[in-house]
């Protein structure tokens, strides 16, 4: 197993010296470890991120316990470390009794719900006369992986160790840009950033320093891409000869299903909260008067005559709007906006922003709906997870139009992630700006 090179290894045993020369093996290999004594030294906030975690089942005040106790008492403490967004983990538990690790994975099924793999390694299999010996341990750790089926783990630690090279080498090559060290680095740098933010935000002016460094890191973040592809190219994956990516569908088409509608979900959209509408966001139309709106989408969307009223009136059925404003409207500024009333102090300026309406689709209603005119006036989303439903989502590019959208008073559903958003903007673009077909038939 290749190890994490960004603390994520978590060292918890009450005999500081029955693993000192532990940390100092992964300490040369670069490997920086979290350790504590017992569940009294564990942070106030649950850690994330752990991806091996060594755990003494002897801990204080269990030294004489039963074994069920132990295995209790360890998953206790595992679930008081580690937060739920910790992602797959790997607990080595110094033990040579494979029924006690059984008993441990078993109470930390139960307690914690984690992608889990519990190793159960003697102390002295990872030793080399009295020394710990960090081939030994990957060894030991790697060969119990691959019994388990684990390794996936591994391809989770290979990214991750990706990522982290290439924003240290990133960093790197940015601090590069300003010569010298101390106060005049320092005021290169904060040149440096102010000018990325003004080029990133054209002449929108932001007045906090918060504001404008956040800016200036959507473009630093732009260069992560290219560097992050050429350390995955040169990464090698420290998993079993035995295993392969499964290239055959899961056991059910309902398992099948679920992964791909999850995975989908995991590409298209995010559900974080944000105070102002930015493009790509998708705020859901409850109260919608005009019911003919409902009809005139699902019309285009290949519904039949005798099934408008019906499926109008659908619980499947969620009427949207897309913002699809052009990012360069937002970087210069150049969205229609509304000034202040005159003697008002509680009128405040207000932008338009471009939307299309959508059609959010679930259950019985997806077969119904498919595009009756040509590809190139929709953009379609299919099969992704949301609220816990098999969802498409139908953008309408027949019905563009521009008006303030307060977000404070819609309901935000989802922000689509840049691509599929990029692919709507180009696709609405393409719409609005069509010639037509002029032939003699």
């Amino acid at each position: 197993m290749v190890l994490p090179r960004n603390a994520r290894v978590a060292v918890v045993d009450n005999v500081p010296d029955e693993v000192a020369d532990l940390l100092s093996v992964l300490a040369k290999e670069g490997v920086s470890t979290l350790f504590y004594k017992g569940s009294s030294e564990f942070p106030a906030a649950p850690l994330i991120g752990i991806r091996l975690l060594f755990l003494d089942l002897e801990l204080e005040g269990f030294e004489n316990a039963n074994d069920k106790t132990k295995a209790s008492a360890a998953a206790a403490n595992l679930k008081k470390l580690l937060g739920p967004d910790n992602g797959p983990l790997v607990v080595v538990l110094w033990t040579n009794h494979a029924e006690v690790a059984d008993l441990a994975r078993q109470y930390m099924l139960q307690e914690v719900k984690l992608p889990l793999f519990v190793v159960p390694i003697d102390k002295a299999d990872c030793k080399e006369g009295k020394s710990f010996a960090v081939e030994k341990i990957k060894g030991q750790i790697s060969e119990m992986l691959a019994q388990s089926s684990a390794d996936c783990v591994g391809l989770y630690v290979n990214w991750e160790n990706a990522v982290f090279d290439s924003t240290v080498k990133l960093s790197a090559r940015l601090s590069g840009v300003a010569d010298g060290n101390g106060d005049k680095w320092s005021e290169i740098m904060s040149r440096a950033f102010y000018k990325l933010y003004r080029a990133e935000c054209g002449k929108n002016a932001l007045q906090t320093v918060q504001e404008q460094f956040v800016s200036s890191c959507h473009l630093y973040n732009s260069g992560l891409i290219s560097n992050l592809d050429a350390a995955i190219a040169e990464m090698r994956l420290g998993v079993s000869s035995k295993f392969r990516l499964k290239d055959s569908p899961l056991g059910t088409v309902e398992e099948e299903e679920a992964l791909t509608s999850k995975l989908n979900a995991f590409l298209f959209y995010d559900s974080m909260a944000h105070a102002a509408v930015v493009p790509g966001d998708v705020f859901a139309v409850r109260d919608v008067c005009d019911r003919n709106l409902v009809k005139a989408v699902l019309y285009d969307f290949g519904a039949k005559n005798d099934e408008l009223e019906e499926l109008s009136q659908s619980g499947d059925i969620c009427l949207c709007k897309v913002i699809i404003t052009p990012p360069c409207d937002v970087a210069n500024n150049k969205r229609l906006r509304v000034p202040p009333k005159d003697n008002d102090n509680n009128s405040k300026c207000v932008q338009y922003e471009r939307y299309a309406w959508a059609l959010l689709v679930s259950g019985d209603a997806r077969s119904h709906l498919t595009s009756s005119r040509g590809e190139y006036a929709y953009g379609f989303l299919r099969r992704f997870e949301f609220a816990g439903k098999v969802c498409d989502l139908l953008v309408d590019l027949y019905a563009i139009g521009t008006e303030v959208i307060d977000a404070n008073s819609m309901d935000r559903i989802f922000t689509l992630k840049p691509i599929p958003l990029a692919d709507i903007q180009s696709k609405a673009a393409n719409q609005l700006n069509r010639i037509g077909i002029c032939a003699v038939k």
